[in-house]
C-alpha cells in the first residue's frame, strides 16, 4: 500500500512479517497504519512512501487488476472441470507464460494460485 500514513513495508495483517522482515507481533500496537498507531511509532523500520511512490500506486493497482482479469477465464475453466472435486495442478500463466500452480477446493469451489515468476500472479479466494 502506498499512501501517506502507512508504512511502505506493510504487507497486511494476514501476513506474519512486513517487507522489512519485522514480525508484526513485536510491534504492538500495529504501527504501520496511522489509525492503529498510538503516540510515537514503535518500529524502527517505519518508512512512509515518497510522493513518487504514492503517485505510482494507482497505475500499479491497474496493472494488478489487469493480471487478474487475464486469469479469470482460467479460474472459470478450473471450477467447471473440477466442480465438487479437490484438485492441484500446474498450468501456463496467462500473464507471463510461466508455471502457474493452482488448486481447487472441492468443498467450496475456491481456486488459489501462485505463479513461479516473481511479482506475477498470486491469489486466494
Amino acid at each position: 500500500m502506498s499512501k501517506a500514513g502507512t508504512c511502505k513495508h506493510f504487507t497486511g495483517i494476514q501476513n506474519k512479517v512486513c517487507k522489512a522482515g519485522v514480525d508484526y507481533e513485536t510491534v504492538k500496537p500495529l504501527p504501520c497504519i496511522t489509525t492503529f498507531r498510538k503516540g510515537d511509532c514503535t518500529c524502527d523500520k517505519y518508512e512512509e512512501p515518497s510522493q513518487a511512490e504514492i503517485d505510482e500506486w494507482p497505475a500499479f493497482l491497474d496493472e494488478r487488476m489487469e493480471m487478474h482479469r487475464k486469469v479469470g477465464p482460467v479460474i472459470v475453466a478450473i471450477k467447471r472441470e473440477h466442480k465438487g472435486k479437490s484438485w492441484k495442478g500446474v498450468v501456463e500463466c496467462p500473464c507471463c507464460g510461466g508455471r502457474l500452480h493452482v488448486s481447487h477446493a472441492g468443498y467450496n469451489g475456491h481456486v488459489h494460485g501462485q505463479c513461479e515468476t516473481e511479482d506475477c500472479l498470486s491469489w486466494m479466494e
